[in-house]
C-alpha cells in the first residue's frame, strides 16, 4: 500500500511540474510569448506591474485584430487546468471586446469573455480547460474587433499568469491509477 501511495503522490507531482507557463511575469521580456506583443504598454495602461518590475501588452490603433499567446505543451489531456492571473485595458472609441482564452483545442473556441474592461487597475480572471488529446493548451489574450472594424487605440495587458492542475483531476487521476495497480496485484 505504502508503494501505491508513493506512485500516486509521484504522479501528482510530475504532472504538477509540466504545467508551466514560460515567462508567466514577463520579468523576462518576451521570451516564450508570440504575437504583438510589447512590454509596459502605457495604453489604457493599469499604472504599473501588478508584480515584478513588467507586464506584458497587446495594443492597436487600426482595423485588425490582434493577440499575444503561449502554446504550452506536455500536459496531460485527462486533467483539468486553470490559468489564473491578472488583466487590464480599455478601448477610446470602438466597442472592440478584450479576450482573455485558455483553449485546448486548435479552433481557439472562447472559454470566457472579458469584455470592455476600462481600468487602470488589474483585475484577477481564472479560466479552466482540459488540454487537446497531445496535450497542449494555448494562452491569448486578444483584442477582437466583432462590433467595429477601426478603433483609435485598444489595449490588453496582463501579468502574473499561473497554470495549475486541479486538485480534484489530478485526485480522480491518483485514483484511477491506485485501483489499477491494486487490481494488477490481485
Amino acid at each position: 500500500m505504502r508503494v501505491l501511495i508513493a506512485l500516486a503522490v509521484l504522479a501528482i507531482t510530475t504532472v504538477s511540474a509540466s504545467a508551466s507557463i514560460i515567462n508567466g511575469g514577463f520579468e523576462d521580456g518576451m521570451t516564450g510569448w508570440s504575437g504583438n506583443i510589447e512590454l509596459n504598454s502605457l495604453i489604457h495602461g493599469p499604472g504599473g506591474p501588478y508584480d515584478g518590475s513588467s507586464y506584458g501588452s497587446n495594443q492597436t490603433f487600426g482595423t485588425f485584430d490582434q493577440e499575444i499567446y503561449q502554446v504550452v505543451t506536455g500536459l496531460n489531456p485527462a486533467v483539468l487546468y486553470t490559468l489564473t492571473g491578472y488583466i487590464s485595458g480599455g478601448t477610446l472609441n470602438a466597442p472592440a471586446d478584450l479576450r482573455a482564452i485558455l483553449a485546448g483545442d486548435t479552433t481557439d473556441e472562447l472559454v470566457a469573455q472579458l469584455p470592455h474592461i476600462y481600468s487602470f487597475g488589474w483585475t484577477p480572471f481564472e479560466l479552466s480547460a482540459y488540454p487537446t488529446a497531445g496535450g497542449d493548451l494555448r494562452v491569448s489574450f486578444e483584442i477582437d474587433f466583432t462590433t467595429s472594424s477601426w478603433s483609435n487605440g485598444t489595449a490588453i495587458h496582463a501579468d502574473g499568469l499561473t497554470l495549475i492542475p486541479e486538485p480534484s483531476s489530478l485526485a480522480l487521476l491518483a485514483l484511477a491509477g491506485l485501483s489499477l495497480l491494486r487490481r494488477r496485484r490481485r
